[in-house]
């Protein structure tokens, strides 16, 4: 009879405790990093899973960014009936550690008016610079890339260049042709004299001629 006793009380005592467990943890919240270290610039992806009972809306409210630049906004999807699992992906830009602050919901259950809040934890990060080594020689992040010609590249400039020739032939032909033009020009005839220049020559050379002493 002792013994049955205490066998009822050991079974109540574990409804008691699996039911404690089970109310603190129908609704709770945390967040994490896959890294605790990351480079000046590096998407930083954080984690956020929400238990909560099933039927339960979440809604993040607003908080500090804290100096972060937000990449991906926090997109939640749901687990089943257990929660809702995502990520949000974060930048700092600043070397250093900072804080990811936690993040707020208000978990509304169905049918009732008035929601809880809960919290994810703080992440730490620790931000640092890249690594220079100022001994070596200043280098491109990456080399000039090299562009394969194409059967139609070739196309286009070997068009291009029979163009241009077929231009300049041109008019090489258009100042030949005036060249020649140029010299094949007749040459300059005097116009006629005007008849009574050519009257007057005739009367001069007469009197020259004195025919009147030689009695004409």
């Amino acid at each position: 009879m002792k013994g049955r006793n205490l066998s009822t009380w050991g079974v109540i005592l574990a409804l008691i405790i699996v039911q404690g467990r089970a109310a603190s943890q129908q609704l709770e919240a945390r967040a994490w990093v896959d890294s605790a270290s990351f480079v000046v610039g590096d998407p930083i992806r954080v984690h956020v899973q929400v238990d909560h009972p099933a039927g339960t809306t979440l809604t993040a409210l607003p908080g500090d960014s804290l100096g972060l630049t937000v990449l991906e906004p926090l997109t939640l999807k749901p687990e089943q009936d257990s929660g809702s699992s995502g990520y949000l992906v974060v930048s700092a830009y600043d070397s250093g550690s900072t804080i990811f602050p936690s993040i707020a919901f208000l978990a509304t259950k169905g049918g009732s008016t008035s929601p809880d809040t809960v919290r994810t934890n703080p992440v730490l990060l620790n931000i640092s610079l890249v690594d220079v080594d100022t001994s070596d020689e200043i280098k491109d992040l990456k080399p000039p890339l090299t562009i394969p010609l194409t059967f139609a590249d070739v196309a286009l400039w070997t068009g291009i260049v029979l163009a241009l020739l077929a231009l300049a032939y041109g008019v090489y032909r258009f100042w030949k042709k005036r060249q020649e033009k140029k010299t094949e020009l007749p040459a300059y005839t005097p116009p006629p004299k005007a008849a009574h220049i050519v009257a007057l020559e005739e009367l001069g050379r007469l009197k020259d001629e004195r025919l009147c002493r030689r009695g004409k």
